[in-house]
């Protein structure tokens, strides 16, 4: 279930995170490097990075800050991990892993936006699909190639969402999942999801409104 908390974070908040997140996103940054040649062929432009982040250590007020805001949600004292995220190209179908050690209590993913939504552009989609590693999804993505046509459609997902950014063709990995909710991006709030179920970023580049979005990136238990 995806599950959207409006008004986590107060006017006051989303200032002193959107400050904090300009002070440090060029603070030892960990680059997700993307081909250009799929950056042009699949967005039509050049982009080499796919996303930014600084990763959030414990001791750090913005940590405190969202240890704070998290209890509102989840039991304090519950790991997560927390980075200031800036994207430049929308993320693919994924799962954020389970680990040993992992609370499966309280094994989510989290989305703070920091920035407005333009025209609803920015969306997290989410399927009801749960894989506990990215290796076991590329098996199903291998099982896909091999033969769709065990795979029956159960969704119209690649019709009523931006997920043109996929491989699959026709019929679509995408529709043969049922989706379990999308999180449309409001400043303030947050939106939370069972971080082992198949999810992605709307394309949102193909707009051309903005060419980045910021937000806050939490993995829970």
């Amino acid at each position: 279930m995806v599950e959207t908390f409006l008004d986590a974070l107060t006017p006051d908040d989303i200032d002193w995170f959107k400050s904090d997140f300009e002070k440090l996103i060029n603070v030892d940054p960990v680059d997700r490097p993307y081909s250009i040649e799929d950056s042009q062929r699949i967005y039509g432009v050049d982009v080499t990075n796919i996303d930014r982040r600084h990763v959030m250590t414990a001791d750090h007020e913005g940590y405190k800050r969202m240890a704070d805001i998290l209890s509102r949600y989840i039991p304090r004292g519950t790991f997560f991990y927390m980075a200031y995220q800036r994207q430049y190209l929308p993320h693919q179908l994924h799962v954020d892993s389970v680990y040993p050690d992992t609370d499966l209590n309280y094994a989510k993913s989290a989305i703070i936006p920091l920035d407005e939504n333009p025209n609803g552009v920015f969306n997290t989609i989410v399927w009801n699909k749960a894989f506990y590693t990215n290796e076991n999804l590329q098996d199903y993505f291998k099982q896909f190639i091999a033969n769709s046509s065990q795979f029956p459609i159960v969704s119209d997902v690649s019709q009523t969402q931006d997920v043109d950014h996929f491989w699959g063709g026709s019929p679509s990995i995408v529709d043969t999942m049922p989706l379990d909710g999308v999180y449309n991006y409001q400043l303030g709030s947050m939106g939370m999801f069972d971080r082992a179920h198949l999810h992605c970023s709307s394309n949102w580049v193909k707009y051309q409104l903005v060419d980045h979005k910021d937000i806050i990136l939490l993995h829970i238990g």
